[in-house]
């Protein structure tokens, strides 16, 4: 893929539909099986968490603005551990990344609209699309946001106004009653889907952000606006199935859907979930696909990386039929596995480059100081 330069605003939407991503459809049971009638508070946290995080993010790309992430790599750890850490993270973007979201189309499709439809055709349709967007390039993903958003915002609203009728405050008591542990608990896995990843971001920002300055802001809109979505869905969730209801559904945002009943009239809107799922879920696929590809071309020294769409696609094609037994080993391994490994690349990694990129430029700055 070719460098391109994209707006402040088309970032901050792809940092939006990024965020929100699989957790629509994931965070709301996993929120309320740890935080229970808190889970809008468990999220708080976590968007608290994703602020100080992304903070981490900003201040290490202010070192080296002209760089890419895997060049920092090269740059602060040396040339040799510095490809061991890109080629990790190639693992981790490919292989946890990648080939999970493809495995979670087929996973959702195949058990709740397509039942009769093997899942390798609904993945391969996907994987399909991703290729042809991939190939026409980051700046044209960008402007696409711009579309996508538009649909996400008019089906989220309408599902949302739709079940104001069946809310009821009652579910959220008794409040504040949730250990902190558990809250904890609960914050940690919205940010091992939705805070964590945004390490990947900085493959495109800054070098491929215009305005660098109103970008970083931006991220932090992104992030917020992202945030404010999957709270409001966990909250709309709580309020109307119940905590302990929400907690054994492994997709309480289609049930959501199918609980809309207006009148007898207007009812059964749950097209509308996989509609917003699959348009914040193909932009997340992208761009962790981007960062796949970079780390690739950065690891062979092949500029166009372009040749690898295909080959790559083909191996989480195949690969993503059979990734997960079964539902359970799914969501334990989201549960469980997930968290830390995105822990891993997702603070403690950028971490250590930031301390690295502090100690480079004191050293230069002290040498500086003998010469004078």
């Amino acid at each position: 893929m070719n460098r391109s330069e994209i707006t402040t605003r088309q970032f901050c939407l792809l940092v939006t539909l990024f965020t929100i991503g699989s957790s629509i459809l994931f965070v709301p049971s996993q929120l309320a099986e740890e935080a229970q009638q808190d889970s809008w508070l468990a999220l708080g946290i976590g968007i608290i968490i994703n602020l100080l995080v992304v903070g981490l993010y900003l201040r290490l790309a202010s070192f080296y603005p002209d760089k890419t992430l895997y060049d920092l790599m090269e740059i602060l750890m040396g040339k040799w551990a510095g490809r061991l850490a890109i080629a990790l993270t190639f693992l981790f973007a490919y292989f946890v990344c990648v080939i999970s979201l493809v495995y979670y189309v087929g996973f959702f499709l195949g058990n709740q609209i397509f039942p009769d439809t093997p899942i390798f055709y609904l993945n391969g349709l996907f994987v399909i699309t991703a290729v042809y967007a991939l190939r026409l390039g980051l700046a044209t993903i960008a402007r696409a946001s711009e579309i996508y958003i538009l649909v996400f915002i008019f089906l989220f609203v309408l599902l949302t106004a739709a079940l104001i009728p069946e809310m009821d405050a009652n579910q959220f008591k008794p409040a504040l009653t949730t250990p902190l542990s558990s809250l904890l608990r609960g914050a940690i896995s919205y940010n091992s889907f939705s805070t964590f990843p945004l390490f990947f971001f900085l493959t495109i920002y800054p070098i491929h952000v215009k305005n660098r300055r109103k970008a970083a802001r931006n991220f932090i809109w992104g992030t917020l606006w992202g945030g404010l979505v999957l709270w409001l869905i966990c909250t709309v969730a709580i309020s109307v199935l119940g905590a302990k209801a929400a907690a054994t559904y492994t997709f309480p945002g289609y049930v959501l859907a199918q609980r809309v009943n207006i009148g007898d009239f207007f009812t059964r809107i749950e097209a509308s979930i996989p509609t917003i799922w699959m348009i914040s879920l193909f932009i997340k696929l992208l761009i962790y696909f981007y960062a796949s590809l970079q780390a690739l071309g950065k690891l062979t020294g092949v500029r166009q990386n372009s040749i690898y769409i295909i080959p790559l696609a083909l191996v989480a094609w195949a690969l993503s039929v059979d990734l997960f037994t079964n539902s359970a080993h799914l969501m334990e391994w989201s549960r469980l596995t997930l968290p830390v490994i995105t822990f891993l690349f997702g603070v403690l990694l950028p971490f250590l480059l930031l301390v690295l990129a502090l100690v480079r430029r004191r050293f230069q700055r002290g040498g500086d100081n003998e010469e004078a």
